[in-house]
């Protein structure tokens, strides 16, 4: 039995993980081939699991095939992987299928994709984990947490991890406190500081939210839009004029 598993690296590595586990297979029962795989060492470990029982076979297509050379080993793996019997579990990781592995790996037994998650599915995912560890958290952790790590979805369950040692309420201060990270600038604080006229605090929040990687342009994109709908309401609130909800609604 072939179960191939497409995507992010690291959800993928997860998952075979969880597979072989469910199965009953540990590092002690799995032979493991994750460099300079060919079909001869696939074909004898295949063998291997048949002749003796209980042993899985695991493949990591991402480091086992490195660069344009490895091309003629990997279509005799994916030959010997026509052969294997219904006795033999072998799971295979491959991050950068192509879509013809992908429809090769659905026709050898069971081929998942697993994405990486992004803008709100990123949101999402982070949100599942927190829950699924049992995770108390303010409304906007799983946004904080992944506009701290983006892609880095290790990196996301390793902050989870340092929550679950706390057995603490997690805040958004809490989240910039245990990533050692102080909260970051945004672009209300910048508008926030400029209608209040306070020039030093403006100007020191606009240098930071350069150093963090906020481009020039957005920034003045946001200032405007800002002020462009401050000066409609100082439009619609002119001499001798009445404003209904709808009217503002509409502006």
């Amino acid at each position: 039995m072939v179960l191939a598993f497409s995507g992010d690296e690291f959800l993928i590595g997860r998952e075979a993980r969880k597979v072989l586990r469910a199965q009953g297979y540990y590092v002690s029962n799995t032979n493991s081939l994750v460099e300079e795989i060919t079909g001869s060492k696939v074909k004898d470990a295949i063998f291997q699991g048949s002749l003796f029982g209980g042993k899985a076979v695991f493949l990591d297509f991402d480091s086992g095939f490195v660069g344009q050379s490895d091309t003629k080993h990997r279509n005799e793996v994916m030959k010997v992987l026509q052969a294997v019997p219904d006795d033999v579990l072998v799971v295979i990781v491959d991050s950068k299928a192509t879509v013809g592995r992908k429809k090769a790996f659905s026709k050898l037994g069971n081929h998942k994709h697993l994405p990486t998650p992004r803008f709100d599915n990123l949101h999402r995912w982070v949100r599942k984990e927190l829950l699924a560890n049992h995770v108390k958290f303010e409304s906007r952790v799983p946004i904080v947490l992944a506009e701290l790590f983006e892609q880095d979805l290790g990196g996301i369950l390793g902050e989870i991890e340092k929550m679950l040692s706390l057995d603490a309420y997690v805040t958004e201060e809490l989240i910039y406190s245990l990533a050692n990270q102080s909260s970051p600038q945004n672009t209300f604080e910048l508008i926030e500081a400029i209608v209040r006229g306070e020039t030093s605090r403006a100007l020191m929040i606009c240098e930071q939210l350069l150093v963090q990687g906020e481009e020039a342009t957005r920034i003045f994109g946001v200032l405007n839009w800002q002020f462009e709908h401050v000066a409609k309401c100082v439009g619609l609130f002119g001499p001798g004029k009445e404003i209904t909800p709808e009217m503002a609604s509409r502006e």
